[in-house]
């Protein structure tokens, strides 16, 4: 038979009852006989396809045929995370394993983590060990956060409190100190963009290269306008950009973290020409 209205119905009623994408191999065994047929079924799909009713998602295994579905594959990847993240926090690798029937992997999962993050949906937790970050549904306590100022200021609350100064004094100076780091990058313009990324390196206090990573965590700026506004500061000559030295060698995930030129250049730190 050729393709009728009959075949596309039969075709997205199929896609809707499967539990996850389905191959055109796939798909024929959930079919009868008559409706088997190559030519009309893929003329099918394609019609589905270009209604918005189906999805194309990765192929998996050695073939890579692609797969079809009725959920978009971004906006359904990112609703399973949600479900996956309500437990204990668990790192790409982690969630990759239960959504491998999907076609997800660590890297592939890097981008629709990033935007739960940018949405405020998800957040990043640093490991106990190792390098991998944890994801999750809540922000990690500011002790898990900032273990470092932590030490660091229970340390000095300690010496200090040795030579007299009472401690609610010295809790009294630390919240006070942050207090007007948030007020300086309050101050700031929140829309100009480059403006807010040359206050956050000046508060750094760094002269050395801040990573880029670690910039654009300091911000609430998507990753689009972040890009655009690093590359707006280099052309202006306002900061200085550090290119990794073998970009080739990069995995989607790590590209995603970087910032891209449009000409091979990945670009990993900056820091100021003032």
């Amino acid at each position: 038979m050729g393709f009728t209205t009959e075949l596309r119905e039969v075709v997205l009623e199929a896609c809707a009852r499967a539990p996850g994408p389905m191959t055109v191999a796939t798909l024929k065994k959930a079919l009868t006989k008559p409706f088997r047929e190559e030519a009309p079924l893929r003329e099918a799909l394609a019609a589905l396809l270009a209604e918005g009713q189906l999805h194309i998602w990765p192929g998996t295994g050695t073939a890579k045929s692609p797969k079809y579905w009725i959920h978009e594959p971004a906006a359904y990847v990112r609703e399973r995370l949600l479900k996956l993240l309500r437990d204990d926090p668990q790192t790409a690798a982690e969630l990759a394993k239960q959504l491998k029937g999907l076609g997800c992997s660590s890297s592939t999962l890097a981008r629709p983590l990033a935007e739960l993050a940018e949405a405020g949906r998800a957040y990043r937790h640093l490991p106990p060990k190792g390098a991998a970050l944890s994801w999750a549904l809540k922000p990690p306590a500011p002790e898990k956060l900032l273990p470092k100022t932590l030490k660091t200021f229970l340390e000095e609350r300690a010496a200090l409190s040795k030579r007299g100064f009472p401690a609610a004094q010295l809790e009294g100076a630390a919240r006070a100190l942050f207090a007007a780091q948030a007020a300086d990058a309050a101050a700031i313009d929140p829309t100009d963009l480059p403006g807010r990324l040359l206050a956050i390196l000046r508060l750094a206090n760094r002269n050395d290269a801040l990573p880029l990573k670690e910039l654009r965590n300091l911000t609430s700026i998507a990753k689009a306008e972040f890009d655009a506004a690093i590359l707006a500061l280099a052309e202006a000559r306002r900061i200085h950009l550090n290119a990794h030295d073998r970009p080739a060698g990069l995995s989607e995930e790590e590209r995603y973290g970087f910032v891209a030129d449009g000409q091979g250049h990945y670009f990993v730190a900056a820091s100021l020409r003032e």
